[in-house]
């Protein structure tokens, strides 16, 4: 027998390769796990990655679909369009100004059956909510905070768009979810809106108050037609009851102060200010030293009729300046330079008649209209009532003028009667923006033979004394119909001249007035006049 003696040291060198080699095996077993691990992080990863890029490719789909709608719709510079929300109304080639066709800009609205909480429809089917909370801000939501009366914020239902796996789109509210072999990959819903109709926040702030001084460091600079003389003050106080209105002041001086300290434009980064990058943004000011506050809670009200980016060309349907109706200058349209805004006649784009500037357009005729103004004002608005290519008349040839005076066609009956419905508005215009209490009417003519200058100028009282005296054969008379003034026709009959009392049923072309009060409500004796005229002869008397 052969006996076999082994060291301690023999033994060691043993002992230690089977430490070494448990340890290799076990940095083996757990790289092994962690490519393992990491493989299957890595498959997820990508999976996510590859989901969220369907995601955004398939609401990029929505967007296309409104950006080539547009594109396609509005690519005519001939054919009138205009947009509300969640649609596009437009002409048609046959009447290229008429707004007939209307084109939704959105993925439709949910049936009944779709929005009925005890319907059996699948959870996961039922409609999307267009007003969804956002992360980036607060908790708000994308449209508004405002409840309607219930606990949650309103929502804005529509219908999704389904895709299946060959690109088909799939437009029913309730799909086939057992197709395996073209299973459904994806949906979208869409709704688009014109933020030109919105108040931008970036250049809104306020218009001045009476008794404001000039040299105020909230005093607003700028004309009043100019993009700060949109009042947020006034939109505030919409929004939230509980403001005052010194408050709501204060607000919109805060926030315009926050992106032009001086209020100027001429400061911004150099001074501190920036513009507003998102709406969400509205919500820092009430955490900054000095803020009013309120900001926050106006924003989740009236987030719907805010942005932070729009333009506005502020134009016509026929891509013309609008006539902004007013008879002050400092109100009227203008261009970047400061100057007004004025026709290839030199026409401004308001109602221009008085002589002296921004003055009361209540005052005394003679003292204040100018002729020459009035009859191109009232030239300008005839213009537009004769329009045949108006884009909410129906049919062709349509105008204001064949849609009150139907079926005539004579050029001196059209003119005539198109002129009172354009003196008319001077005078509504001038009886609102007057001080007065008591505003004296427009009187005049349109003189179609030329026998005070121009054929077809209209001649007011305030320059030809003797204009309501002209003759049966000269031209139609008129009478603006002025605030607190009440106007009626002479009875028609015989050709005497009888007073206009009460219950009189006879009476001539031209009559002379003189009323009872006690017998005629509301009337009271002033003045005996006489006037003649064509048309229709008016009469007017003072208040009781």
């Amino acid at each position: 027998m052969k006996l076999s003696i082994h060291s301690s040291e023999q033994m060691g060198r043993r002992g230690a390769a089977l430490i070494m080699t448990l340890i290799i095996l076990a940095l083996i077993t757990v790289m092994a796990m962690g490519f393992a691990s990491l493989v299957r992080n890595e498959t997820l990863s990508a999976g996510s990655h590859q989901s969220r890029g369907r995601a955004l490719l398939h609401a990029q789909m929505g967007t296309d679909i409104v950006t080539s709608t547009l594109r396609n719709l509005t690519a005519d510079p001939g054919l009138t369009w205009a947009s509300r929300p969640g649609a596009l109304v437009t002409a048609s080639s046959d009447f290229p100004t008429k707004l007939a066709v209307q084109t939704d800009l959105h993925s439709g609205f949910p049936s009944a059956r779709m929005l009925a909480p005890d319907s059996d429809v699948k959870d996961v089917l039922r409609p999307a909510n267009v007003n969804m909370a956002t992360l980036y801000d607060d908790g708000g939501h994308l449209i508004t905070d405002e409840t309607g009366g219930g606990t949650q914020p309103m929502a804005l239902p529509l219908r999704w768009v389904y895709i299946r796996k060959d690109g088909a789109l799939d437009f029913a509210e309730e799909p086939d979810l057992t197709n395996t072999a073209n299973p459904i990959t994806g949906r979208y819903a869409f709704w688009a809106d014109d933020e030109s109709s919105k108040v931008n926040i970036n250049t809104a702030w306020k218009r001045n108050a009476p008794g404001d001084s000039e040299s105020g460091a909230s005093f607003n600079p700028f004309f009043p037609t100019h993009p700060t003389g949109v009042d947020l003050g006034a939109l505030f106080t919409a929004a939230d009851p509980s403001l005052t209105p010194v408050t709501a002041r204060q607000m919109a001086d805060f926030l315009h102060a926050s992106i032009t300290p001086n209020h100027r434009y001429t400061s911004v980064a150099a001074a501190g200010g920036r513009f507003f990058n998102d709406l969400s943004e509205m919500r820092r000011l009430d955490h900054l030293p000095g803020s009013p506050g309120g900001f926050a809670s106006v924003l989740s009200k009236a987030r719907f009729q805010l942005t932070h980016y729009n333009h506005d060309p502020d134009t016509t349907f026929f891509n013309e300046p609008r006539i902004v109706l007013t008879t002050q200058e400092k109100y009227a349209p203008r261009n970047p330079d400061g100057s007004l805004v004025t026709d290839a006649n030199g026409v401004p784009y308001f109602l221009d008649i008085l002589n002296t500037p921004d003055s009361d357009p209540g005052q005394g005729s003679k003292e204040n209209l100018n002729r020459a103004k009035l009859d191109k004002t009232i030239r300008k608005l005839i213009t537009y009532l004769q329009r045949a290519d108006w884009p909410m008349t129906s049919g062709s040839g349509g105008s204001l003028q064949s849609k009150y005076y139907p079926g005539s066609t004579a050029f001196e009956n059209n003119e005539l009667r198109l002129t009172q419905m354009a003196l008319n508005i001077v005078e509504y215009v001038r009886s609102a923006e007057s001080s007065l209490s008591l505003v004296e009417p427009i009187r005049g003519i349109i003189d179609l033979n030329g026998t005070y200058g121009a054929k077809g100028a209209f001649i007011s009282n305030a320059h030809v004394g003797d204009v309501i005296n002209v003759g049966n054969g000269v031209a139609n008379i008129y009478k603006g119909s002025a605030a607190v003034f009440t106007s009626r026709k002479c009875p028609h009959g015989s050709e005497t001249n009888p007073s206009f009392a009460a219950g009189s049923t006879t009476g001539p072309v031209s009559c002379t007035v003189r009323s009872i009060c006690p017998n005629m409500a509301g009337w009271t004796i002033s003045t005996s006049q006489t006037w003649m005229g064509k048309w229709s002869p008016w009469v007017t008397p003072t208040i009781c």
